[in-house]
């Protein structure tokens, strides 16, 4: 335990579309209680400086985000970040609002977490095609955590 700086996952969005390895549809109470026993273990592994990054759509965004406030500790809450997932602008545009984006939510296991430096080019834009493309393009990144390791 407490041995990894960094986790990323990327949980069942809870859309209501089932999948030949698990469901998708189940209500939120249950994945909330699906939910729980895996970030508390989670938890466990992270070392005191360490971060977990959960991708999430709208469906349960605020049930895991209440979850991890118990978990890892509103306190430590470091980001919500706003990951536009689609390079088509019109793709889901539903004639009033872009539904685009998912989430990002960014918890440390402790203060002990830091970011050193985070810097974007003027003129960039960091976009990618897949979660994959989005860790890619993290690690691609000047991003640094705690005594100056890149992500």
């Amino acid at each position: 335990s407490e041995q990894i700086k960094c986790i990323c996952i990327d949980p069942p969005y809870n859309t209501g579309v089932s999948f030949d390895h698990f469901r998708d549809d189940i209500d939120s109470s249950a994945w909330k209680s699906m939910m729980r026993p895996r970030l508390e273990l989670l938890h466990s592994l992270l070392r005191s400086d360490g971060s977990i990054w959960i991708f999430i759509d709208d469906c349960e965004l605020l049930n895991l985000m209440s979850l991890c406030d118990e978990i890892f500790g509103k306190e430590n809450r470091v980001v919500n970040v706003i990951w536009n997932h689609s390079l088509s602008f019109w793709k889901d545009y539903k004639g009033q609002f872009s539904l685009e984006h998912n989430y990002i939510l960014v918890y440390s296991k402790s203060k002990d977490f830091k970011i050193n430096h985070l810097s974007k080019k003027p003129g960039t834009v960091w976009k990618s095609r897949s979660v994959g493309g989005a860790v890619e393009a993290l690690k691609e990144s000047d991003l640094l955590f705690g005594s100056g390791s890149t992500f």
